[in-house]
């Protein structure tokens, strides 16, 4: 009988560490699960960041929105893009707007030259009424607004500058004395004028600066000729192998694809070795690149 009673004590203890035991292996299984889970969303988040370097909003979301608005530049934001790029042109009393054409007409009312128009000519201007009347009222924005609001937003803005009417010391000029004004840690210059950046490099020769080209890049000219350069901007069309990229690479410059706009071609970009597409619709080519 006491050895019954024993015995029954005994099995009771057992099954209760049993039970314990059971219990903390199933803890210990529940946490190193969530441990995992919370790596491989910190790692793909991780990864997800890595890849939205390395797409930029062609004049902010431009496929869904007017370009070259805060419309445009804040959908981008909200796209969690890190990257837009945008056109900067010079008026003829020298202020720096966000425009695209040498002239009115297209995205806004009018038919003026840029080189020939004043502010005022703009101020006042509807550039999103013309993609959709739910755009109505968007304004042509000032490059110094935007510089602000993209460093209160923390992202990086791609300046495309276009010299219409010449004067490329002037715009030079112009543009180092608002960029002077504002940390450029998070900016590049980009520009088909190469004269216009070899003035530029003069007045702010740390800043990043890239040429865009939309005609094949015989490589000992752009070097000889372009100042200090960290990318070429390329016309996609013109890559058509990664030896394409290797030789932009091999010295030591990035290279930017642009307009891609079609998702598969951007993952054979970035299979090739492109460091950067330019897309219009930058969420398409985010979704295939993830």
């Amino acid at each position: 009988m006491r050895f019954l009673i024993i015995f029954c004590l005994v099995s009771e203890h057992l099954t209760k560490r049993e039970k314990q035991d059971k219990r903390l292996i199933s803890e210990q299984a529940t946490y190193r699960k969530k441990l995992e889970q919370a790596v491989n969303g910190r790692q793909n988040q991780q990864q997800q960041d890595r890849w939205r370097q390395k797409i930029a909003a062609h004049r902010g979301v431009s496929a869904h929105y007017p370009e070259n608005t805060w419309a445009a530049f804040e959908a981008a934001r909200q796209a969690s893009v890190q990257w837009i790029e945008t056109d900067v042109s010079m008026l003829q009393d020298e202020t720096l707007i966000i425009f695209h054409d040498d002239r009115q007409g297209r995205t806004v009312s009018g038919d003026k030259l840029v080189a020939e128009s004043l502010w005022a000519d703009f101020a006042d201007a509807d550039a999103g009424v013309w993609k959709d009347p739910a755009f109505a009222g968007q304004p042509v924005p000032l490059l110094a607004d935007l510089l602000v609001w993209g460093g209160q937003q923390g992202l990086r803005l791609n300046l495309e500058i276009k010299c219409h009417g010449g004067r490329q010391d002037r715009t030079a000029q112009q543009l180092a004395s608002v960029l002077q004004q504002t940390a450029t840690d998070g900016i590049v210059v980009s520009s088909f004028d190469v004269y216009f950046l070899q003035i530029l490099r003069q007045s702010m020769p740390d800043l990043r600066l890239a040429s865009i080209h939309d005609e094949p890049v015989q490589m000992s000219k752009l070097l000889a000729e372009t100042p200090a350069i960290e990318a070429v901007h390329l016309k996609h069309s013109l890559i058509r192998s990664p030896d394409d990229v290797a030789v932009f690479h091999d010295k030591g410059l990035d290279l930017r694809a642009w307009t891609v706009n079609d998702a598969d071609r951007a993952v054979q970009l970035f299979d090739w070795g492109v460091d950067m597409v330019i897309s219009d619709d930058p969420e398409q080519i985010s979704s295939a690149a993830f």
